[in-house]
């Protein structure tokens, strides 16, 4: 009895998709939907043409490095996170190859162990510095070091609390430190901004 709820989807997303081909998108619309029939599964009499007929009408690969999905559209398989494969090529559910796509993605952008380390080490570097200068300062870690949602090109965002004295004047100290450790380079001290700041590279 009835209708399974993996089932009842299917027909639901079936229905939207022959309301979207009647829309007029044109050929090079994609849909996402499951079993979704391409134009070109169907011979010019409008029958369904034949698994042996779907196969010979299959443009052959470019040369340029791009994938010619059965849906039509090109696929980059020169994506650095693809490591050469292709997605969306043969899979009738369209979804899946997202989501394996998207893992792809993030397993290639999230930053690597050394990557981690090193700015573990700066931290800890920074706090024993505050600590030398300000004994009762506490430093903070904010941003997306904090969330742990940085890249491996993001910053390592900190803040310096009770250090005593001016802002200004306490990163003009802090960039000696800095400038005398030989580790960082390109040290600069925004004092005019609104929350006076200093960088390095």
């Amino acid at each position: 009895g009835g209708l399974s709820i993996r089932k009842s989807l299917e027909l639901t997303r079936a229905k939207k998709e022959d309301r979207v081909q009647g829309q007029g998108f044109g050929d090079d619309f994609v849909s996402f939907g499951a079993n979704t029939p391409t134009d070109k599964s169907k011979t010019a009499e409008g029958g369904s043409a034949s698994k042996g007929d779907k196969m010979a009408m299959d443009p052959a690969p470019p040369t340029d490095g791009m994938l010619r999905s059965t849906a039509g559209f090109e696929v980059n398989k020169k994506s650095p996170w693809s490591r050469g494969q292709a997605y969306n090529t043969r899979s009738s559910d369209k979804m899946v190859d997202l989501h394996m796509e998207i893992l792809d993605f993030v397993s290639f952008i999230k930053p690597t162990k050394a990557e981690v380390k090193r700015r573990e080490t700066l931290v800890d570097f920074m706090r024993q510095v505050c600590a030398d200068l300000w004994p009762e300062s506490e430093l903070h870690v904010f941003g997306s070091y904090a969330t742990g949602m940085f890249l491996p090109s993001s910053d390592v965002d900190m803040a310096a609390i009770g250090c005593n004295e001016s802002p200004v004047t306490a990163l003009n100290r802090l960039a000696r430190v800095l400038r005398n450790d030989g580790n960082f380079d390109k040290i600069q001290v925004i004092a005019k901004a609104k929350v006076p700041i200093i960088k390095w590279d």
